[in-house]
């Protein structure tokens, strides 16, 4: 009696006047919640207003709820094409915690199965499902493990539980790292190879980390078995093939070497930035220089094949056979060598700027113009022989005692400087 009297108290309440403004509002949807809680023991529904739109979301009162009354969804559809066929095996095959939407063109019907008052089929349906809830466990510690033919350890990566879930066909757990998601799908069926799949921008990261993102995308380019520890436990482990072209091979190798040159570079300048969106070829070359600069190697320098310099006329010996037309040592040394890469300024120090072989544009010419007075200095273009580029190091290099002689570059692509 008294359910009847409360239902009667809020009969054709909704076209009411809110009098007590949004206070109002909120004991109204109250008392209609409750009505609704009223329809079933088992299950009850949220629901909630978006413009035109109801929105229901049906709950569980207690955790036997799907087992007392059971509620099933059949999907009726037609044929889908392959990237959603892929993530409805992912979603429902797997558990993953990703939405999956099926537009109404693949599906035929809907129907919903359960108590009366939810039974039902809809037509001309989109259907969408997504998690609702994190992990349990996120957050947890994870290791993914690369082993040997022996069984070794051969490299292992840190990182956190983004998600773990199952389904129909088998297991499924995220990892995040930094820059980086590793899924994991492992089938029930033993005899059915285990599958990882790898998403990573290295965006904004610094060099170092991006550095472990991109070797992990190697290892796993080279297959073998690994395994994944929840916080020391097993979680997961199988078996991957070998995967990626040879041109993906070196094109990941290039990769690392980009970060390798300018984690080197940043550490020695103190220089603590987040990768460039882009890089532009030069800075690319100025960049690799740079590392091999301060690792104490000579290099040629592409963009040096001539130097300017202004002579004082002194009539000596010296002068004479600098002007001669007849190839010369010549060697400079800069207090200050910078380079800007991506708009930002490395200073790597003192650098001396050298070659056994250079002459004098129009020497002669300019020689007999100082001796005869008719010029007190001149501008001189220097060039190193056979069109050659001017080598360099760091003055403040150790000494190796090894000949001065060109290091390869080793860009792909660029051929190296002479």
């Amino acid at each position: 009696m008294a359910r009847s009297l409360a239902g009667a108290k809020i009969l054709n309440r909704e076209q009411d006047i809110l009098a007590g403004g949004t206070a109002d509002l909120s004991t109204r949807v109250q008392a209609l919640g409750r009505v609704v809680d009223d329809l079933d023991p088992d299950w009850t529904v949220d629901f909630a207003r978006e413009g035109d739109r109801v929105i229901h979301t049906l709950r569980a009162k207690h955790p036997r709820a799907h087992e007392v009354s059971p509620i099933t969804l059949t999907i009726a559809g037609t044929a889908m094409n392959a990237d959603l066929s892929a993530a409805v095996t992912r979603s429902l095959g797997f558990g993953v915690a990703e939405a999956v939407e099926l537009p109404p063109d693949a599906v035929e019907s809907l129907t919903v199965s359960g108590p009366d008052w939810i039974a039902q089929t809809f037509t001309n349906t989109a259907v969408l499902w997504r998690p609702i809830s994190p992990a349990s466990g996120a957050d947890a510690a994870v290791s993914v493990v690369f082993l040997g033919e022996d069984g070794s350890v051969h490299a292992s990566y840190a990182g956190r539980l983004k998600a773990r879930g199952a389904g129909s066909l088998g297991s499924s757990i995220e990892v995040a790292l930094p820059g980086a998601v590793l899924r994991v799908l492992r089938p029930f069926d033993d005899s059915a190879p285990a599958k990882l799949a790898y998403q990573f921008d290295l965006a904004g990261l610094a060099p170092a980390e991006a550095l472990k993102v991109l070797r992990l995308r190697r290892r796993l380019a080279l297959g073998g078995d690994f395994r994944v520890m929840i916080d020391g436990q097993l979680a997961g482990a199988g078996r991957l093939p070998k995967s990626g072209t040879a041109d993906d091979l070196r094109r990941w190798a290039q990769l690392q070497l980009f970060l390798e040159d300018l984690e080197v570079v940043q550490r020695y300048c103190e220089q603590d930035l987040p990768i460039p969106a882009d890089m532009s070829m030069t800075d690319r070359i100025a960049l690799r220089m740079a590392r091999l600069l301060v690792e104490g190697r000579c290099v040629a320098s592409p963009f040096t094949r001539e130097l300017t310099i202004t002579l004082t006329w002194i009539d000596d010996a010296n002068t004479r056979e600098l002007l001669s037309g007849r190839p010369q040592s010549l060697r400079i040394t800069s207090s200050e060598y910078g380079i800007t890469i991506a708009g930002h300024l490395f200073n790597l120090g003192s650098v001396c700027i050298f070659h056994t072989e250079v002459t004098a544009d129009d020497g002669p010419i300019v020689l007999e113009s100082l001796r005869s007075g008719r010029l007190q200095e001149a501008t001189l273009v220097m060039r190193p022989a056979r069109g050659e580029h001017y080598r360099m190091f760091l003055t403040e290099s150790p000494d190796d005692g090894m000949p001065l002689s060109p290091y390869s570059l080793g860009l792909d692509g660029f051929p190296d400087p002479r």
